[in-house]
């Protein structure tokens, strides 16, 4: 909706802006990165009522995919 960054996903660094649509599979790594000068605002849509439990970034370090 406003706001300028990247989306990281496994290890790729994506760009985004305003009106942008970004697809990340469930069960992927990913984060969120502000890298302009005002607020982020972004809507979340998840594609399924029993979609996997969200983790923090911090907890999933060390953890190996596989």
């Amino acid at each position: 909706i406003k706001g300028k960054g990247s989306i990281t996903v496994n290890n790729e660094e994506v760009p985004y802006s305003a009106k942008s649509a970004i697809y990340i599979p469930a069960g992927v790594p990913h984060g969120v990165r502000n890298t302009g000068d005002e607020d982020v605002v972004m809507v979340y849509v998840f594609s399924h009522p029993r979609y996997p439990n969200t983790q923090d970034a911090k907890g999933m370090e060390g953890e190996k995919s596989g």
